[in-house]
């Protein structure tokens, strides 16, 4: 294992074990991309804006995000 394996500055994700992601700020640290989309998909039904297309809009970006902070 050398210094530039991904978990090395992350962790591993504690739901999934799998390499967190990231930045190198104190608010991503430890973020796992792919579990934040799992919880924000498990939770579309339990929301709307009462537009369609503005819920698609959103769930698009909330899966796609690859940062925390862009989440914000």
């Amino acid at each position: 294992m050398n210094s530039n394996t991904p978990y090395k500055g992350y962790g591993l994700c504690k739901e999934c074990s799998q390499p967190n992601s990231g930045c190198d700020d104190l608010y991503t640290r430890g973020w796992c991309q792919s579990c934040n989309s799992k919880h924000f998909q498990q939770d579309f039904n339990k929301w709307t804006s009462g537009n369609k297309e503005i819920d698609e809009f959103i769930q698009k970006f909330q899966l796609n995000a690859n940062r925390m902070d862009t989440l914000r």
